[in-house]
C-alpha cells in the first residue's frame, strides 16, 4: 500500500490545478509543451505511439515468440509477465479515469475533476496517464526479472520515463497524471513479478531469487 502516499499527494497538488492558472502542475505543462518543437515534438509522438497499448502488446508478443522460439526461458517470461502486468494496468487506470474525470491540458483543459460533460475538443480522461502507468508496469517486470543486470533496470525505467514525458510535451498530460500512472504502474508490475516469482519458488529457483 506504499504505492497510496505519492498518489495522494499527486491528487493534493493536481486538485489546486482547476482554480490556479500559475499551479505548479499547469505552469510545469505549459512549460515543458513549450520545448516540444521541430525533432523534439516528433520524437514524443514516436514515444507516445511506442507507448500505446496496442502496440506495447504488439511488441511484448513478438519479444515473446521471437525468446521462444530461439529458447531464452528468461526473456520469454519477462515479456509474458509484462502483458499480463500491461492487460492489469488498463483495468485500474480505466477505473479511476471514469472516477475522477479530469480535463486533459489540450483545447484549454485546465485540469479540473469531476467534469461529467467536458466542453467541445477537450477530454476528461486525463488521470492518471495510461501511457504512463503501463509502461512503468512493463519496466517493473524487466527491472526485477533482470535484477542481476546492471543496465536493463537503467534502460527500462529510463525509457518509461522518457515515454511518460512525452505524454506532457504532447499536451496530452499534466505532471501530476505521470506521477500517478508511474507510481501504479510500478506497483502493478512489482506485484505481477512478485507473485509469479512466489508461486515457481521451488520449481525454478532462478525466478525465485537473485543470482548469487
Amino acid at each position: 500500500l506504499l504505492w497510496l502516499l505519492p498518489i495522494t499527494l499527486a491528487v493534493v497538488v493536481a486538485s489546486r490545478t482547476g482554480s490556479d492558472p500559475q499551479a505548479w502542475d499547469r505552469r510545469t505543462a505549459r512549460t515543458i509543451h513549450g520545448w516540444s518543437r521541430g525533432w523534439v515534438h516528433d520524437l514524443g509522438t514516436f514515444l507516445s505511439k511506442v507507448g500505446e497499448s496496442r502496440y506495447a502488446l504488439l511488441l511484448l508478443g513478438s519479444t515473446y515468440a521471437g525468446s521462444r522460439w530461439c529458447g531464452n526461458e528468461r526473456l520469454e517470461r519477462s515479456a509474458s509477465l509484462s502483458a499480463e502486468a500491461l492487460l492489469n494496468t488498463s483495468i485500474y487506470v480505466g477505473l479511476i479515469k471514469n472516477s475522477t474525470r479530469r480535463t486533459r491540458p489540450v483545447n484549454g483543459g485546465t485540469g479540473e475533476f469531476f467534469v461529467s460533460d467536458p466542453p467541445p475538443g477537450q477530454s476528461n480522461r486525463s488521470f492518471p496517464s495510461g501511457h504512463a502507468t503501463g509502461v512503468f508496469a512493463v519496466a517493473a517486470v524487466f527491472a526485477h526479472e533482470f535484477r542481476d543486470s546492471r543496465w536493463v533496470p537503467w534502460v527500462a525505467y529510463g525509457s518509461a520515463g522518457l515515454i511518460a514525458l512525452s505524454r506532457v510535451s504532447l499536451g496530452r498530460h499534466f505532471p501530476t497524471d505521470i506521477v500517478a500512472g508511474a507510481v501504479l504502474g510500478d506497483s502493478i508490475g512489482r506485484m505481477v513479478s512478485h507473485r509469479s516469482a512466489s508461486h515457481t519458488a521451488g520449481l525454478d529457483p532462478m525466478w525465485a531469487k537473485p543470482p548469487d
